[in-house]
């Protein structure tokens, strides 16, 4: 039982978690958080002042040329244009 510790979160009451559990949900909760604070930020962009915005049937609205980035590349752009580091530059 030497791997089972007492966590508590913002004042509440204590709960017994497996270290290695804590640690992977630590993870997943900072992997999250970061996604929501990228989506916030491109969700407030305007089309005609932002350097990056969402274009709605991009088939019919992007011009030949234009560059819509997807997955790994849109959370690279995403980050570069909100002058954070990219964790993964891949």
């Amino acid at each position: 039982m030497s791997d089972v510790k007492l966590y508590t979160f913002a004042g509440a009451a204590g709960c017994y978690v497996y270290e290695g559990d804590y640690k992977k949900l630590k993870g997943e909760n900072e992997s999250l958080r970061k996604d929501a604070e990228r989506y916030r930020w491109l969700r407030a962009q305007h089309w005609n002042s932002s350097v990056m915005s969402v274009v709605f049937d991009p088939k019919h609205s992007v011009k030949l040329g234009g560059d819509c980035p997807s997955d790994l590349r849109l959370d690279v752009a995403v980050d570069f244009a909100r002058n954070d580091s990219p964790e993964n530059p891949s």
